[in-house]
């Protein structure tokens, strides 16, 4: 987790730096590469690994995970939705991804973008508050994509992340029992507009920041990237977004099943969604 840290603020670091001065860095970021990484890396994706598997030991009821394993063991068809289903989602991430970057993606490959989302995703998970934010476009810069690219397709895929959530949400909380109206998302709904009417207004304002060269700088060239991004490639992305979220519903589902619950494709669907959507902001690891 320490690693994972020291990557997060030093690609924050870097990230500003390239936000301000064209070009990226290239450098390969691919699983390929990530085979042949320091062993120091791998040593502490190791630790990790076993801090996280002993804090489920002592967290978890170790009876139902048995039984949860034993049900997986003789019911390979839910792991087989759990694994479709993940990849699926995170495949059509991707997809999303690059039809945001237009020709700055052009020449990168969709396994290192669905390799960036799982390293992003991890860091997410592993460390407090969402590094993956950072991580992602700064692993993107590496691996070729123009700095100020990267970012601003990284802040509308989160918010398009965002939206879809808070329309799976919308429609299935009232056919969910226990939950009485959508008094919940109001506060959601208030953040997905400002985000989005910033993103508009900063797409659309001429204002500028001459008394800071850097901000101005990076000011300029993020609005430029906004005003390149079409509103077709934004909707395309939006239609892949939805059902990468809907299929990511069958880890619910197919964990509840194992572990005994009935749980139908319509709940899983709805807490995956109201979950997710409620952890934007979180402070500890994974939003425990």
């Amino acid at each position: 987790m320490l690693g994972l840290a020291l990557d997060a603020t030093s690609g924050a670091r870097r990230l500003l730096a390239g936000l301000a001065t064209p070009g990226a860095g290239g450098e390969d970021v691919s699983l390929r590469a990530l085979l042949r990484g320091r062993p120091l890396r791998w040593l502490v994706a190791a630790v990790v690994l076993a801090a996280a598997g002993v804090v489920i030991a002592q967290a978890a009821d170790g009876a139902l995970l048995v039984s949860g394993f034993e049900e997986v063991a003789l019911r390979p068809e839910l792991l087989a939705l759990f694994v479709g289903g993940y990849a699926a989602a995170f495949a059509l991430r991707a997809v999303a991804w690059r039809t945001l970057l237009g020709r700055a993606g052009a020449a990168i490959g969709g396994g290192r973008l669905l390799a960036i989302l799982h390293a992003s995703l991890l860091a997410n998970h592993a460390l407090p508050v969402k590094a993956g934010e950072v991580l992602r476009p700064y692993l993107g810069a590496r691996a070729g994509i123009d700095a100020t690219d990267s970012t601003v397709s990284t802040a509308v895929a989160r918010l398009l992340d965002f939206a879809a959530l808070f329309a799976i949400a919308a429609a299935l909380i009232p056919l969910t029992a226990g939950v009485d109206g959508l008094t919940v998302l109001i506060a959601p709904a208030l953040l997905l507009a400002a985000v989005a009417a910033a993103l508009l207004w900063l797409r659309a304002t001429n204002a500028t920041w001459t008394r800071f060269p850097v901000l101005e700088r990076v000011w300029t060239r993020s609005r430029d990237t906004l005003r390149a991004l079409s509103p077709r490639a934004v909707l395309v992305a939006f239609a892949l977004t939805v059902p990468s979220w809907l299929l990511e519903s069958v880890v619910v589902y197919a964990a509840g099943h194992a572990l005994g619950f009935e749980l139908s494709l319509q709940a899983a669907m709805a807490v995956t969604a109201f979950t997710i959507l409620f952890q934007v902001f979180h402070l500890t690891p994974g939003g425990i």
